[in-house]
């Protein structure tokens, strides 16, 4: 493990690598480090404990979540999300899109990077922050005529893994994927 930190150190200094590593064998950890800057405005390393934003990372966790609540019966990918979430704030969403929708991204649902994001990201912890920053915008097509990409759709993915789990969508995630 000397030569694998002596190369991430190195590739910190370079300014081509920035992360937080484990290396280990049979169970033990060989090396757990961080490497690079976790913030570079601040000048903050990056430490083992560091935690990083996945960026569209969480798309594949939600996709397999949702495939297990389709395996198990909880979820049918072509009824419309108002079977799952009748108090949904928006009728054509309650009404038009399925989960289907959502997952391929035909949904017609937009994002959620507006004024009122940048205004209140250091406050938005859960799936039901990240609704109200959307949820009763107009649908910009309609479900299945089109294709965008949307970050938007994937949070009502969550309301629904949470709606059918009754687990918060992370408890969900760390019970039946990532733990």
């Amino acid at each position: 493990t000397p030569d694998i930190e002596r190369y991430l150190r190195d590739r910190a200094a370079a300014d081509s690598f920035s992360g937080a590593v484990l290396v280990a064998k049979n169970g033990t950890a060989l090396l757990r480090a961080g490497f690079g800057l976790a913030d570079r405005v601040r000048g903050l390393p990056v430490k083992p404990e560091t935690k990083f934003n996945l960026g569209s990372v969480d798309k594949l966790i939600t996709r397999i979540a949702i495939w297990q609540l389709v395996a198990t019966g909880k979820l049918e990918l072509d009824v419309p999300v108002g079977t799952y979430l009748p108090d949904y704030p928006n009728r054509d969403v309650r009404e038009k899109v399925t989960a289907r929708h959502l997952y391929q991204m035909s949904s017609g649902i937009g994002d959620f990077f507006n004024d009122e994001f940048r205004q209140r990201h250091d406050r938005i912890r859960t799936v039901d922050d990240y609704l109200s920053l959307f949820a009763n915008d107009p649908l910009r097509f309609e479900p299945g005529t089109g294709r965008v990409y949307s970050n938007g759709g994937y949070i009502v993915l969550g309301k629904l893994i949470e709606r059918l789990s009754g687990q918060s969508y992370y408890d969900y995630v760390l019970a039946n994927i990532t733990g």
